[in-house]
Parts: structure tokens; sequence; C-alpha cells
């Protein structure tokens, strides 16, 4: 057998933070979905709509984002993957809050977010 060479993984730690940061921002949003639906019956339509959008909404460009991120790191840069992902992330964490304003689907989010996935397969 060959010796595998040593890699080192350390410029890939902060793309391992967003990956956990992402977990607990879907377990949050799945949360978010399940108790409006699921166990609280009583509220307004408007706000489920709104949570099942919002866990919705993640849970169709977590893929995209997973992939795109590693790939972007593990291929380009982990330094600006980190960037990227930091930038998706930050909108992510905005999309509820936009869709409550402007009451309805945040395109001025949801776009940027697409950006951002498109840059990091096109590089």
């Amino acid at each position: 057998f060959r010796a595998m060479a040593e890699v080192d993984v350390t410029p890939l730690q902060p793309i391992v933070l967003l990956t956990c940061a992402w977990f607990l921002l879907y377990m949050q949003a799945l949360q978010l979905a399940g108790s409006a639906n699921h166990v609280l019956r009583s509220v307004p339509e408007a706000q489920r709509r709104w949570s099942d959008r919002t866990f919705g909404n993640m849970h169709e460009q977590s893929v995209p984002f997973l992939v795109g991120l590693w790939l972007f790191a593990l291929f380009v840069s982990p330094a600006r993957a980190t960037r990227l992902g930091a930038a998706w992330l930050g909108l992510r964490c905005l999309y509820p809050v936009v869709y409550l304003i402007m009451e309805g689907p945040p395109m001025a989010v949801t776009l940027p977010m697409y950006g951002i996935l498109l840059w990091m397969y096109v590089c």
C-alpha cells in the first residue's frame, strides 16, 4: 500500500462551522413550521403560510447551498467560500423577518441567495 499524503484541513474549519450554523438554522425553521402547522391549530392562516414558506424555502435551497459551499471550498477557495457561505446564511436569517415585513415572498432576500449559489457553481 502506498502511504497517503497528509492533507491540512485547517482552512476548512470555517466551512465546518458554517455547516453547523446551517444545521441549527434548519432545525429552527423546521420547529417553526411544525409548531405553527401541527401544534397550534389556532394560528392564523397568514402565520401558517409564513412558517411554511420559511421552512420550505430553507429546505429547497439547502442541498444546493451545502453542495456548492463544499465544492467551492475544496476546489476554489476556502476563504472565499467562507465569505459566500456567511453571506448566504445571513440572508437566510433575514428571510422570515423580511417575509413578515413585506407580507409575502421576500425577493430582496431570495434573489441574492440565488446569486450566491450561482456564483459558487460557475466559478
